[in-house]
């Protein structure tokens, strides 16, 4: 089945919080938050309203190449500085993803930490918990 962008944010085709879960859940990828809710007015949660339809495609390609537990951990909440409807950045759960991260192309580092290339994203293992992805503006 194809993608099921339900609006459009700008020229970014988007989908509705439920269609991006439906999609990613489909290819057995989970989303969670610390407030277990996805309200997008609250940092708590973990919203995907307004979730970039190539977002969802790339984190079901990781899913597929990683061969891990995918998890995604933030989405277009409020709280994030580069997080948001319409924009192509996520946070996933970091423990799942280390191994098959650090057999990617390090591109450089930030706050003393590394930054990979996949797919056209760039990954910065930016914590203890989670990893930030985001595709660079073309």
């Amino acid at each position: 089945s194809g993608y099921f962008a339900a609006k459009q944010y700008g020229n970014t085709a988007v989908h509705t919080d439920a269609s991006a879960r439906t999609k990613l859940q489909q290819n057995s990828v989970s989303v969670t938050s610390s407030g277990n809710c996805s309200n997008p007015q609250n940092p708590s949660c973990t919203s995907l309203d307004g979730f970039p339809v190539s977002t969802v495609a790339f984190l079901i390609q990781l899913k597929r190449d990683c061969g891990c537990n995918l998890t995604v951990t933030g989405g277009t909440e409020t709280g994030h500085a580069t997080h948001g409807p319409g924009k192509a950045a996520v946070d996933i759960d970091r423990s799942a993803v280390l191994t098959f991260m650090q057999t990617q192309t390090k591109i450089g580092m930030s706050r003393n930490r590394p930054i990979y290339s996949y797919r056209g994203y760039r990954i910065w293992d930016e914590d203890s918990q989670h990893f930030h992805a985001w595709e660079p503006a073309n």
